[in-house]
């Protein structure tokens, strides 16, 4: 398999495995942690990246995430990825780091 083609396979599963975790709380009460005249921090949304955010760096240790609700992590390789899974101010893509 090659890298990019792993780094799809992963971005999906994490993007399967957070949206069923999104959809079994589908109906239930939303939980805000803070609330910002331009930004609304809701608990699911954090959940959701944390999901994410394991999963990749359960795969690729080195990795860096940029998440959208905070909680920058990782390791100084190549590859960065953005993570906002809910409501989509960023997208989940990896993207290359320059030197």
């Amino acid at each position: 398999m090659n890298d990019l083609q792993a780094l799809l396979d992963t971005a999906t599963e994490a993007a399967h495995a957070a949206g069923e975790l999104i959809q079994s709380n589908f109906g239930s009460e939303l939980t805000v942690n803070e609330m910002q005249r331009h930004d609304i921090k809701l608990e699911l949304d954090v959940r959701s990246q944390k999901l994410i955010t394991d999963m990749i760096l359960a795969k690729f240790p080195e990795h860096a995430i940029l998440g959208e609700e905070g909680g920058d992590t990782g390791g100084d390789g190549p590859i960065e990825w953005i993570v906002d899974p809910i409501d989509g101010t960023r997208a989940l893509t990896a993207r290359t780091r320059s030197a």
